[in-house]
């Protein structure tokens, strides 16, 4: 999320490359964020709620956990879940949150394996 798409590329492929067959298991955003953070009401918001300077933003996000799939080969999902998938009393009215897909994967964490190229 803090990196452009083509440097997430060439991470994930320097990954794949150096370590054929390893597991990957990172944190993403959905686009619905992504571009909430490009409107300046939203962006300064999040920068000022955590003490980030003003350059400071989301660039890439995905909305579907098989996205990077479409990279290229051996770049293969396995799972993916949510804060919201255990519905814990500590979050309150938010777990209304996992009635929505956008709401739902707002963050998330996804699970590829990257086999050789």
């Amino acid at each position: 999320m803090y990196l452009r798409e083509d440097d997430v590329k060439k991470l994930l492929r320097n990954l794949q490359k150096r370590f054929p067959g390893c597991e990957l298991v990172c944190e993403v955003e959905n686009m619905f964020v992504i571009n909430l953070l490009k409107k300046q009401r939203w962006k300064k918001k999040f920068q000022r709620d955590y003490h980030l300077g003003k350059d400071a933003t989301f660039h890439f996000g995905i909305n579907d956990g098989r996205d990077l799939e479409r990279w290229g080969t051996g770049i293969i999902f396995l799972d993916e879940w949510t804060i919201f998938d255990d519905h814990e009393k500590k979050l309150g009215w938010m777990n209304l949150f996992s009635f929505s897909k956008t709401l739902r994967k707002a963050q998330w964490i996804v699970h590829y394996t990257l086999q050789k190229m």
